[in-house]
């Protein structure tokens, strides 16, 4: 078994940086939802809080990193879901900022 580290820093509510001997990510989102932004790509993750079920997809990956995740390469995503994500990721921002 190898040596793990992981801290998370919380910046405001619905937004904390992950700190990890890999390196560093964002994540945005509250429990049950989030969206976590890091070199290895863009995972979304939906769960119910409290009961420890989740589901996580890569929503895409960065073909240059290293560290490719278990499933493989996720599919290339186009210009239009990017944006889409981006707009979804402004909007859900605004959401948080806002409750």
């Amino acid at each position: 078994m190898g040596l793990r580290f992981h801290k998370k820093l919380k910046i405001f509510p619905g937004l904390s940086v992950n700190l990890s001997k890999s390196g560093m990510s964002l994540t945005v989102g509250k429990p049950g939802a989030c969206l976590n932004l890091s070199k290895r790509g863009s995972r979304m993750t939906v769960g119910l809080p409290g009961t420890g079920l989740s589901y996580s997809k890569f929503l895409s990956s960065n073909p240059n990193s290293s560290t490719n995740h278990r499933s493989g390469n996720a599919a290339p995503v186009s210009l239009s879901t990017k944006v889409i994500i981006c707009i979804c990721l402004l909007l859900f921002l605004a959401w948080c900022c806002h409750s």
